[in-house]
Parts: structure tokens; sequence; C-alpha cells
């Protein structure tokens, strides 16, 4: 249902427009100018009136931090105080951040609908109603179809139709929490002046609709719904009452799994914010999770077109509070893939109704993840797999434009695109496209190169092309070359490996590249002789005299180790000064598999004997130099157990660093040695012993002193 309010000059067009095929979710009512402005970074200045240190400080934080939640609701509750013109910028600057912030759009319509601004609100309306299912919202709209209709003669015939809007699966009739419009709905027909039999049958068809799903409060509305039948008839209250006991009574202990999760929901007023590793609100994601597992499970016994709807619109809540989730549309986007593949041989219209509602759901995220490959990716495979190959590329496309985005990984993915919709030339034009690109990295010549390789009978000749235009530019990084490398040993081309080794390390990029240097040894190892693996071991420590002229035997490890075998224990291999490729990569450990060369790696660690361990108990105080016997004897048998240093093969410490910043430590408090000089210079004297102490005072440093003595 949409509404025209054709007697208002400024309801000229319909309150509501349904959407359009491929762009309703692009269309929601970009925000304003001034919204605009100060989500590019501008200073949402506050009047001086409402500038205190609160409003100030809000301000601060959100220039820096746009998504500040704490600092928008300070910034949002003092521009609820001041007048209509001076508030709306600060309340379009939140929703254009927040554009799914259902209660922030209530109490921003509300207040305009207030000072009467009628042609306002129904713009506002026009922007956010269909895209945010919030209950609270929905009963506003209700309110204001009310309040702009009265007086009309076709008043009762409109809100009629608003409510009706309002509970279809367009709207939140489906919600859990809707019951309270659902009574309003229920009082509005009781007061109309209709005749009393149709009065009685609307009443009724609305208690049973609002009865046949979970909803708050449901002994209530049990209640009111009896008390009702039996206000009309005892007799027949008492013969409905008794078909749908069952159904009743089903109701009613499904309300109450889902009144757990409500209850978990309702606790907290999340705002959609972009996703972080410090996830403040994941319970609340999980809940909802749980929520659609719950719903997805037809619990109701529902058709499946009941079942798809009430789905669909858990998904559209839970994306009120996680709109920068991408794994929450993909999955909701599929869901409605899903099911209209399964409908379309029994209900075409309908199968085709749920693709249109999948697209326009991915075109809704986008407003949300225009700068994320992986659902950008994900939507334009939708898309493609549905034969709308234009807009699947459109949608890749545009990730090329995002500044914020590197368009590397967007032209692998556009190269395979083009094989798969169109052929191996569109792939070139891609690649072409992707060269001239000073932004790209290398991984575009690795997968034009690939693509090449299968493509035809010449895919090998090509491929090789590829890779040395490639090496032109790319020639220092490690992991091009390696793929080169790769590509070279698995046409088994001896010859030109070593060229290409000769080449990299002979240009300033590769030259001091010690990954490059290992691969050439461990190559000339396996392929060469062993006059040419000289000849390579002396060309690097050549072009390495930084690390090879401390340690010149580095290369006996390069030249006996394959894989992760090597051929020392970790210390000897410490002690050279090796690291391996993968302590490179930030691994700390070295290989574990040493058992081959025969050293057994360490299996355990030594402990402390638990079971040996008394509890503790407080005793007096020995007197000054008193050390039994036994003490010495524990402490000797606690020695004793202590591992050798030996089996100690974690790094070692230097010992003079750590001396240096001992002794740049300072053990004394200045203020205590300029406090009290003669105290200071008593502990600095290791002589004096007979020294007196002062009242009140105990040296702790000098009973140690006694005590080592004695011993």
């Amino acid at each position: 249902f949409f509404f025209f309010f054709s007697n208002r000059p400024f309801m000229s067009a319909p309150l509501l427009q349904p959407p359009s095929e491929g762009g309703a979710a692009a269309a929601a009512a970009a925000p304003p100018a001034a919204a605009a402005a100060a989500t590019a970074g501008r200073e949402l200045l506050l009047p001086a009136s409402v500038r205190n240190e609160k409003a100030l400080w809000a301000e601060r934080i959100v220039a820096q931090d746009k998504y500040n939640t704490d600092a928008w609701d300070v910034l949002f509750g003092e521009a609820m105080r001041l007048p209509l013109t001076q508030m709306e910028p600060v309340c379009e600057a939140f929703l254009a951040v927040f554009p799914t912030a259902g209660w922030h759009w209530k109490r921003y319509i509300d207040r305009v609908m207030r000072e009467k601004a009628y042609d306002k609100v129904e713009a506002l309306f026009k922007r956010c109603l269909l895209h945010v299912p919030n209950v609270d919202l929905w009963r506003l709209y209700v309110q204001f179809v009310h309040d702009t209709t009265t007086g009309r003669p076709d008043h009762a015939e409109k809100v009629r139709e608003a409510y009706e809007f309002t509970l279809s699966e367009n709207g939140v009739g489906l919600d859990y929490n809707s019951t309270v419009i659902w009574q309003n709905y229920i009082a509005f027909l009781r007061a109309q002046e209709a005749l009393e039999g149709k009065k009685i049958v609307d009443v009724r068809k609305a208690y049973t609709r609002m009865l046949d799903a979970p909803r708050t409060h449901m002994q209530q509305i049990l209640a009111e719904y009896t008390e009702f039948e039996k206000g009309v008839d005892t007799n027949l209250a008492k013969k409905l009452l008794e078909e749908r006991a069952v159904s009743f009574k089903r109701m009613r202990i499904l309300s109450g799994e889902l009144d757990k999760l409500n209850r978990r929901l309702s606790e907290v007023r999340v705002l959609a914010t972009p996703v972080s590793r410090a996830n403040p609100h994941a319970e609340q994601l999980n809940t909802w999770k749980k929520w659609i597992a719950w719903e997805k499970k037809n619990r109701l016994g529902c058709d499946r077109p009941l079942m798809i709807a009430r789905v669909s619109y858990a998904y559209r809540q839970c994306l009120l509070f996680f709109a920068h989730h991408p794994d929450m549309w993909l999955e909701a986007a599929r869901f409605l893939d899903e099911s209209s593949r399964s409908l379309e041989a029994s209900n075409a219209a309908a199968a085709a109704r749920l693709l249109q509602e999948a697209i326009a759901l991915c075109e809704r995220g986008l407003t949300f993840l225009s700068s994320n490959i992986l659902y950008c990716f994900a939507v334009a495979e939708l898309l493609e797999s549905r034969g709308r190959i234009k807009e699947a590329r459109e949608t890749i496309e545009a990730l090329l434009k995002k500044e914020d985005v590197d368009p590397t990984l967007v032209y692998v993915h556009l190269m395979r695109f083009a094989r798969r919709t169109v052929d191996i030339k569109a792939v070139r034009e891609v690649f072409k496209r992707a060269r001239t690109d000073a932004r790209a990295g290398y991984q575009i010549f690795l997968a034009a190169a690939m693509l090449e390789l299968s493509a035809s009978e010449k895919g090998a000749s090509i491929c090789s092309k590829i890779f040395e235009l490639g090496l032109k530019t790319h020639a220092g990084e490690p992991a091009y070359v390696a793929a080169y490398l790769n590509f070279l040993t698995n046409q088994g081309d001896t010859n030109n490996i070593r060229v290409l080794f000769e080449r990299v390390l002979n240009s300033p990029e590769g030259a001091q590249n010690v990954d490059v240097w290992r691969s050439y040894v461990e190559f000339e190892s396996l392929q060469g002789d062993l006059s040419g693996m000289r000849r390579v071991v002396q060309k690097r420590a050549a072009a390495l005299p930084q690390i090879f002229q401390w340690h010149p035997c580095l290369h006996y490890v390069d030249r006996f180790r394959f894989e992760r075998l090597l051929p020392a224990s970790p210390n000897v291999l410490y002690s050279l000064g090796y690291k391996s490729e993968h302590e490179d990569a930030g691994y700390t450990e070295f290989p574990r598999s040493m058992s081959a060369f025969g050293h057994k790696a360490r299996a355990r660690c030594f402990r402390p004997d638990f079971s040996q361990m008394v509890p503790f108990s407080a005793q007096e105080d020995k007197e000054e130099g008193d050390t039994s016997s036994s003490d010495l004897a524990t402490i000797s048998d606690f020695l004793h157990a202590l591992p050798s240093s030996k089996t100690f093969s974690g790094p070692a410490v230097n010992v003079e660093m750590l001396m240096r910043e001992l002794l740049a430590c300072p053990l004394l408090d200045s203020e205590m040695v300029e406090g009290d000089e003669s105290r200071a210079k008593r502990l600095m004297d290791d002589d004096d012993d007979d020294a007196p102490e002062e009242d009140g005072f105990t040296d702790i440093y000098r009973l140690r002193q006694r005590k080592a003595r004695a011993l």
C-alpha cells in the first residue's frame, strides 16, 4: 500500500515509493549538503549557547573518529535542545554516519513533527522508512498519517491503510516487539463507526493475525482476545477458544523461547560501526545469529513464503546494528538467492521477486561496504551467476576508483572474470590497463602469466614473455623472482634459470637480496657441479661482506641443507649467526626435524615438583645471623635440582649490555639521598660495619652483609 495525499499541496508525490529495480538502495536519499560536509571532516560547531566542555570534547573526538558513538551521543543529545534550524545539521551529520539508527531517526522526526513541519517529515520518512524496520519509527509514521489526515473525509481510510502497510511484510508486522502497534490497530478498529458485524469481523481478523506468531506480552494478548470474544457471544467464544487452544499454547511456548533472545538484544542500543578486532558487541551479534537460526528452523510450521519473509526480516533487523559486517549481508543475500531458486519451478513470480530483493539487498550493502573487496567480489559473483554480467563487471570496476583500495587484487580478479565471461583477449586488455596503473603490484604479472599458460598451445612462450616484462620493474621482489624460478623449473629450463639468477643478482635491486642468493646456492647444490657451486659462494661472499666477513663458514649450511633439514644443531647455527627463511618471515624457532642428523630435540622442559610444595605458614623471625643447617640443606637440594646450563638452548644473553643497563638503573631514590646525606653515605660504605643505626631504622643492606659473612 502506498499513500497519496492529494488534498495537501506539499504531498503531491506518494509518501512512500516502491523500490525500483536495481537502484533502491542507492536511491535511499543521500544526506543533505550540511551532512556531507560534516562527514568530509569539517568540525560540527554547535551554537555558543550549548558549547560547554562536554560538547567541545565531543566535537573534537568526532573530527578525529567519526564512528565514536559516545561523542555522537553527546552531540545528538545537545542538538535535541536546539531550535529546529540549528538542530538539523547535527542530526543530518549523525544520520549520514549511522543511517540505520532507527531510534535516532524516530527522535529526529518526532522533533520535526512537533514543529508542524510536515513537508520535512514526509521527506524524512521517504528516506528511512523502507530501510529501517524499527517499531518505534513505524509507530511514529502511523501517528503522522493520523495527524495529517485529521478532519478529512477519508481520515479513517487513510489511517487504516497506514496500519495495514505498517503491519504487512514490508513493514514491521512480523516483528516480535510489534505488539503495541497491533493493539493500537485493534483499538482503532473497535472505535470506528462501522456496522457492528463488519467491525467484529475486522477485529477478529486482526486478533487472529496477531496471535499467529510469537509476540511480547502473549498472555495479555490472549486475555484481551478472550474478553473480546466473550463480549460478542459467550457460546461462540467457547467454541473458538477451544479450537485454537493448542495453537495458543504453542505460541506461548515459542514466545518464551524468543523472549530469552529478545531480552539480550534489548539491553544495549547498538550503533552500526566498522568491524574491529575488539568487537564490543560480539555477544549481540551472536544473539542475532541464534535468532536467525531459530527462524530458519521454522518452529512456527508456516508455509515456505512466510518462513522466507520471517528469516528475511530477521536479517534486516540484524543489519540495522551490524551494517558494516560483510558476512551478514552476504548470508542474507545468499539466503534470498537460494530461496528464489527453490521457488522457480513452483512459483515463478515469487522467485523473481525474491531475486530482486536479493539484488536490492546487495546494492544496499554497497552503501556501507563500497571499499570492501571481499563483499564486492561476492556480490559480483552472485550477479554473474544470474547472468547479469554487465552489473557484475561494474561492481568490480567500481573498486578501481577507490583511493583507499589496493587495485592489485582487483585487477587479478577482473582478469579472471574476463576469462570466464569473455575470452583471453579480454584478459589481455585488462592486463594492459593494469600495467599502466602505478598502484598495481607485481602480482598482476603472475596472474596474467598463469592465465596465458593454459589458454593456448603457445601459452608457455607467452607466459615467459610476461615474466620477462615484469622482471624489468620487479627484479627486486623476492616473491616475483621465486615465482619465475618455479615456472622455469617446471619447464625444465636449467640454463635460463642460471641466466635469471645472474640477471637479478647483477641488478642494483637484487644484489643485496639474501633470499635470492640462498636460492641460487641451493639450486647449484641440486643441479650444478662443485666448481659452479663454489663460484656462486664466492660471488655471494663478495656481494654480502657484512654477513660473510664475520662468519665465512655460513655458506656450508646453505650448501648442505635440504628443505627444513639443517646440518647442525640450533646452538651451532646460532653461534654462526645463521637465520633460516622461516625466521626471516617472523618465526623465532629453528626447525624441529633434527632427528635425521642424530640431534634429538628437547622433548620437555624441567619443572619443579609441585607435590613437594607445602602451604605457607607464618613463623617468628629468626635472630640476626641465625641460619639453621636445615635451611642450607634445602637450598643446596634446590640448586642441585635445577637443570644444567647445558640444556638451555634459548637466546644467549649479552652480558656486557646487561651490565650496562644494570649500572644505568637508579637503585636509590634521589629525593631520599638528598634528604639524608649521612644515611646515603653509610649505605655506600661497605667497610664500616660498626656504624650505629638510627632509631627506628632497620638497615636491610647491612643485615644482608652480616649474613653473607656469617656463611
